[in-house]
């Protein structure tokens, strides 16, 4: 991508690599040769979050002009736009299902779409941006963060919020339903910690870290641990039955992100100090370190944990292998960060 910043990532299973960035364009790479296959031109601004469909075949771009597109993963061509908010999409990702899309947005709203291109619902109890929206794992819910210091739950098929989260004392950043969808959790710009919840009743079953500015907090596969990014250098991981601490992970610099891999046996932690870590869960033990030449922005692992994609400020892609910590894949060119990652299933 010529004279633009590189911003966003995501992998189908084994080949393909997709990148999106500031020059308003998304491309799909070979992850083996590092070959672009495809340019997905279109956008009109920068492309801030690229998601694969749970079936590989297409990827959703959210833009900062306002719109969302779907893209052939086989052919680049755009088969849909997703346009009818009246400021930035932040994100676009899709129902498990894959037959529709969701879009969060700095309007105070989100919008749920058919895959065509149809807006079925919008989302629009919100007093500021939706920062964070995401399905249920069943589908059957949907998850939303703001900046008005709530979170949201809503009903898709009609698009009614059930549930307003209250009691974070700043912007909600993260809000996700657990794998089984009885839990769900948010954290926030505040000293909150996380607030593990009753999906249904929105009730709060844990106050976990309570003092703690969290930056980021993931639940594991199973959704019987959570892992947080704290504001003190340490990633902590509890469990959601008790509340326990069942490790901390200690780093050198401030932490961006943590985050299971897909058996839960690993985390992966990003640091403000160019690195990248990744930690086995059963002992806390560190099992690699990695880094990038400036700060990294983004970390993920393969759905076999195989694989770990980084990308960072140094406008860099790496695919890293885990076990023997060793770079396989250098995708180079781009200008500037890369913001999020994702491998397809």
């Amino acid at each position: 991508v010529a004279n633009g910043d590189l911003l966003v990532l995501a992998v189908q299973v084994g080949s393909v690599l997709a990148t999106g960035s500031k020059d308003g364009t998304a491309r799909l790479w070979a992850v083996e040769t590092g070959m672009c296959l495809r340019a997905l031109a279109g956008h009109c601004h920068s492309v801030v979050s690229v998601e694969f469909a749970p079936s590989g075949s297409t990827v959703a771009t959210a833009s900062l002009d306002g719109t969302a597109r779907i893209w052939s993963v086989e052919t680049g061509s755009c088969l849909a736009e997703l346009a009818g908010h009246a400021d930035e999409v932040y994100s676009a990702t899709f129902a498990p299902s894959g037959g529709q899309v969701l879009t969060a947005s700095q309007d105070h709203t989100a919008r749920v779409w058919s895959v065509d291109g149809t807006c079925a619902h919008v989302l629009d109890k919100h007093l500021g941006a939706v920062s964070a929206a995401r399905f249920s794992p069943d589908g059957s819910r949907i998850v939303t963060a703001s900046t008005d210091g709530t979170a949201r739950v809503w009903e898709p098929v009609f698009g009614k919020c059930l549930l307003t989260l209250q009691g974070h004392g700043g912007s909600v950043s993260i809000a996700e339903i657990s794998p089984d969808s009885t839990m769900l959790l948010t954290s926030a710009l505040d000293t909150q910690g996380v607030l593990l919840r009753d999906a249904r009743s929105g009730q709060v079953l844990r106050s976990l870290g309570n003092g703690l500015l969290v930056h980021t907090s993931d639940f594991s596969p199973d959704g019987s641990m959570i892992v947080a990014a704290c504001c003190d250098w340490i990633a902590r991981l509890w469990n959601c039955a008790d509340g326990r601490c069942l490790q901390e992970f200690r780093h050198e610099a401030q932490l961006r992100r943590a985050n299971f891999c897909a058996d839960g046996s690993l985390v992966v932690t990003i640091c403000a100090n160019h690195k990248v870590f990744v930690w086995q869960v059963a002992t806390g033990k560190l099992v690699q370190e990695m880094g990038h030449a400036d700060p990294v922005a983004c970390a993920t692992f393969s759905p076999d944990s195989v694989q770990l994609v980084t990308g960072g400020e140094d406008a860099v892609a790496r695919v890293w292998d885990v076990t023997s910590g060793s770079c396989n894949v250098v995708l180079a060119g781009h200008e500037a960060q890369l913001t999020s990652a994702a491998f397809s299933p």
